[in-house]
């Protein structure tokens, strides 16, 4: 209403220059101003007679000055609402009413809002000569505030949807606005705008040495900490805050937009990870020295075992060398053939405890594949061909006559997979192949062995272990074929040593299928 009230004031100093002009001078001037001021006004006397109207208020009331002036203002506006007699009445009496951002709705049903005031004006005796209505429309200013605070509304609706804490700060690390997600960790029911920050946050007195907010007031860029607060005495939180700086068109920091993420529980579940990671380290190093001591301790029994063994197969195949019958040289042959297999068992396990000890390494030589499958079918030819087993080889046309690589680890793998193929076959076949897979350059091709067999089997559960060390598929049936479970494991680890592969495809009761690769070089 200030401008209302400098524009009366202003009406106040002409009207005492009017001694110095006529009155139609004087008239005349009034006129003019009042018809050009932009905002709407009617000058009336004390019987409500329009004596002066401004443009805006034709223009506003959608009126023409011909029917205005000179009229009485009920007569002009019939419909008028009898809130604005009163108003008038009170006007005539003395009084200066207002009105602010009033609602009014036009004759085509647009609707303003307006800033109005309703004041007497008086003769030069003092008397009461009229009234005088200001009205400013401010339509526009309600408008775009109505849509900034919907903007704002619609703003803090989004930040509150954020299950993350949210809180805007001016430079001087005051809090501005918060979003729900902070106001549940930190108001304990008393609002926190217009609070200092490490108050609020950090329960300090002053700013905080590490504060991101801080640093991203000073680097105009994004700012990250890390920092432990208590919300109460029963409720620590661990919280990931990034600060960002809000710049102006002139490139200037005026408010830091503060991000608080809740990390406690990754926190404690890191803690918790990091000592299963320190038990399991300790775990495994238990483990490995147990294995240690037991691949120690079966090493020793094994060259323990090796020297009686040795005596009593050779002190048994003297005896068999004497006049004998038939009955104590089938004792005798029994025995032979119970040394012979403790004796693989022992070396079996030799074999083991030696791969664990020595330093890896890869021996090369030149061989030809066809004589190595010759070998491993010849060791096992006779006890297969005693069970009523045929036992075959192929090498694929593909496959070079001369390889070059370790000879005796591929053929130790290639032994044990037949040995156990030849063990667990009762009936049918074992077979022995090898393929080229694929050339890995010039000199060099990816081989696939394969072993199969028509023997037992092997159960889908114990498939995904069978590799383990010592491990061997426990049942009443496969127990009988003895063993120790170490040949797939040796067998495994070779494979390893050599970058291979090893894996297998069973089924109880339709045999099993090895199958070995490896790289080798093609010997020029």
């Amino acid at each position: 209403m200030k401008k209302l009230n400098i524009k009366q004031n202003h009406l106040w100093k002409l009207k005492k220059q009017k001694s110095l002009m006529s009155n139609n001078e004087w008239n005349h001037m009034m006129q003019e101003i009042i018809r050009h001021d932009p905002n709407a006004i009617s000058v009336f006397d004390k019987n409500l007679i329009h004596l002066f109207v401004s443009n805006r208020f034709l223009k506003d009331y959608g009126v023409e000055e011909k029917e205005v002036i000179g009229r009485h203002h009920y007569e002009v506006f019939p419909d008028i609402p009898e809130k604005w007699r009163a108003v008038h009445q009170k006007a005539l009496s003395g009084e200066v009413i207002t009105g602010h951002e009033n609602k009014y709705i036009r004759k085509n049903g647009k609707i303003d809002y307006t800033n109005w005031e309703c004041r007497p004006w008086y003769k030069k005796n003092g008397d009461i000569g009229g009234i005088v209505i200001y009205t400013e429309v401010v339509t526009e200013w309600v408008v775009v505030r109505e849509q900034i605070r919907e903007r704002e509304l619609f703003l803090q609706s989004i930040i509150d949807a954020i299950q993350d804490g949210i809180s805007v700060l001016d430079m001087d690390l005051n809090i501005i606005r918060t979003n729900e997600t902070i106001k549940k960790w930190y108001s304990r029911n008393t609002p926190l705008e217009g609070k200092k920050c490490y108050h609020v946050f950090c329960n300090a007195y002053s700013g905080c040495d590490k504060c991101s907010a801080v640093k991203a007031m000073n680097s105009r860029k994004l700012e990250m900490n890390e920092v432990t607060h208590k919300m109460d005495p029963n409720d620590i939180k661990v919280i990931e805050q990034y600060a960002y700086p809000i710049l102006d068109d002139e490139r200037k920091v005026v408010a830091v937009v503060q991000y608080m993420r809740d990390i406690t529980k990754q926190k404690e579940s890191e803690e918790r990870l990091q000592k299963i990671n320190e038990q399991l380290v300790l775990a495994k190093e238990a483990v490995e020295t147990v294995n240690a001591a037991k691949s120690q301790f079966l090493a020793n029994m094994s060259h323990e075992l090796r020297t009686p063994i040795n005596g009593l197969m050779g002190m048994t195949q003297l005896l068999l060398e004497t006049e004998l019958d038939k009955e104590q040289e089938e004792y005798l042959e029994l025995s032979v053939k119970a040394c012979q297999s403790l004796a693989h068992v022992v070396q079996e396990i030799l074999d083991y405890t030696n791969l664990g000890k020595k330093q890896p390494f890869i021996e090369e030589m030149t061989f030809v594949s066809s004589e190595l499958l010759e070998e491993v079918v010849e060791l096992y030819k006779v006890t297969a061909i005693h069970k009523g087993v045929s036992i075959t080889m192929e090498v694929d046309d593909t496959v070079p006559t001369s390889l070059r690589g370790d000879y005796y680890k591929l053929k130790q793998i290639v032994n044990n997979l037949t040995g156990n193929a030849v063990k667990f076959t009762n009936e049918g076949s074992v077979h022995l192949s090898v393929t080229v897979k694929e050339r890995v350059n010039s000199s060099t091709l990816r081989l696939q062995w394969k072993i199969q067999d028509t023997g037992i089997g092997i159960p889908s559960d114990k498939l995904a272990d069978i590799f383990d060390r010592f491990q061997q598929v426990e049942d009443s049936h496969t127990r009988s074929y003895g063993g120790v479970g170490l040949g797939l494991s040796i067998s495994k680890e070779l494979s390893d040593l050599m970058g291979g592969s090893i894996k297998v495809f069973s089924q109880p009761g339709e045999g099993s299928l090895f199958i070995f690769e490896c790289d080798m070089m093609v010997d020029a």
